[in-house]
Parts: C-alpha cells; structure tokens; sequence
C-alpha cells in the first residue's frame, strides 16, 4: 500500500474519527479497507501503548498490515520503536515468547542489529490490549527501530554477499543457542511442517488451485518428499532459521545489513532460509 495514502487518509480525511460504538465484528472488519482496518488498529494501538507501556506522547505512523499490524511509535524524547499486534489466532504466546527470547540472545551474544523487546512496565515483554472497534484482544510486543533502508533495483552482488553473511551469522548462532526454557515453541517448516497434514499452513492442497494446479502439485509432493527426507538423514542440515528473510526483512546501513520480522522464525532447513532469501518480492 502507498505511504502516502495511508498517510493522507489518516491526517486529512474529515470522518476517519467518526466511530460507531458498537463491538466490531469479525465480518465487519474484515470488509474494510486496510487504511480502514488501520485507522481502527492505531486505537487499540494507542490503548497499548499507554496500558501496558506508560507511553501517552507517541505519534504513530502505519507500516505494515498482513499477518500482524505494526506501528512506528515516535516518541516526544526522540526514541522510535515499533509496535507489532498480532494477528489473532496466529501465533500463540509460547511461540511469541520464544521469538523474542532468541532476540534477546542475538543482541546479547553478537554484533547483530536486531529489533530487542521492551518489556511492559510490569516487566512482561507481552501486553494484550483491546478496542470495541477491533475484534478480538490482541496480544502486542514492543520493539526497537532497526536502522536501514531497504533496496531493489540496487541490489547488487556486493549487498547480497552482506546478506549471505547475515544468514551465516543468525544460522552461526542458533547452532549455539540454548533456551533457558524448557518450552521454546516455534513453527516447523521441515518435511512435515511444509507438505503434510500437520502442516502450519495446512495441506498444501487447502489453498485455492485449480484442477491443473492440483494435479501439478500432487505429481510434484511425492518428489519433494523425497528430497527433503535426503535431507532429513543428513546431519547437520538443519536448525532455528529466519525463515522469511526476503528483501522487505533486511536492510542496509553503511556497510553493514539489520534484519527484522523474526515472526515466522522456526525449525527448517539451513537451505531453507537461503531459498526464501532469493525468491524475488
């Protein structure tokens, strides 16, 4: 979505404030636009920010809206951070916690940028806030900024061999890594976690395919199985990954690249990270 609509519909539009009282539906939200969902998310937003995080001098400035919502929070002192709602239903608490425990851990035990969780005034680095105009409480985590800009039609060969080094650290890490937890709970995209049943997207064969595509596809997974159970046997071939890593998840600052939205972080293949990395936006 343009920025600058979002923007305009947010400063300009003499009705955006104009609110019904009555609980929203899930029907009713979903029908709205997204600068519509947005403008009802900035309330439960702000409602957040000051609940859980004693932050009443914020503005905010939408960024993104998909799986979850997030904000920019500027704040009167100078401070940026982002707030992240999370889409309900999608992500649990336990797995929320554990992304940002291996977070935590990347800024504690490298040289990485990586947005680090501000706990809420209660020391909780989770808060659940609400808005009669959204469905559902939302669980919301606040972050810092990562510095950067993103890049396109510059992306060199130089600025991809950055972004193999940043793959090789976070991989280096989680190599290393140990919860302190006994339940770091985070999505499987293995074998299993991509192609079956138990997949966390569901069956391959839930998403919305033609009768070619759906015998393409049921020709294809019989080979990808296999593949990927070649993989399966051997060691070392797998760990905790980014798991989205595409060019809207990294950014570039002087010569270095910081990398954000760990929210499907999980178990996969090393593999794995690299193939989502190179698959064009």
């Amino acid at each position: 979505m343009d920025q600058r609509f979002i923007d305009r519909t947010f400063e300009q539009h003499p009705l955006w404030q104009v609110e019904p009282m009555t609980e929203a539906t899930e029907h009713e939200f979903t029908s709205l636009s997204d600068a519509g969902q947005f403008r009802r998310m900035r309330r439960l937003a702000e409602n957040a920010l000051a609940e859980h995080w004693n932050v009443h001098d914020a503005s905010l400035r939408p960024l993104r809206h998909g799986e979850n919502t997030t904000f920019r929070v500027d704040r009167a002192n100078g401070e940026r951070l982002v707030l992240r709602i999370h889409r309900h239903g999608y992500q649990a608490d336990s797995a929320i916690r554990s992304e940002l425990e291996w977070l935590t851990a990347l800024g504690r035990d490298t040289d990485l940028i990586v947005p680090q969780p501000r706990p809420t005034a209660g020391g909780d680095p989770l808060g659940t806030a609400s808005h009669h105009l959204v469905p559902h409480p939302r669980v919301c985590t606040l972050l810092t900024w990562t510095p950067g800009r993103f890049l396109d039609v510059r992306l060199t060969g130089s600025k991809l061999r950055l972004v193999g080094q940043l793959l090789a650290e976070l991989h280096n890490h989680a190599e290393r890594f140990i919860s302190p937890s006994n339940g770091f709970d985070r999505p499987r995209w293995d074998r299993v976690g991509l192609l079956h049943n138990e997949a966390f997207w569901g069956s391959p064969f839930d998403a919305p395919l033609t009768d070619v595509e759906c015998d393409q596809l049921a020709e294809a997974l019989p080979l990808l199985d296999s593949r990927l159970r070649q993989l399966d046997a051997t060691s070392n071939s797998r760990g905790l990954v980014h798991a989205d890593l595409h060019q809207a998840n990294y950014l570039f600052h002087g010569s270095r690249v910081n990398a954000i939205d760990f929210d499907d972080c999980g178990f996969s293949y090393w593999l794995y990270d690299l193939a989502v990395t190179l698959i064009p936006l």
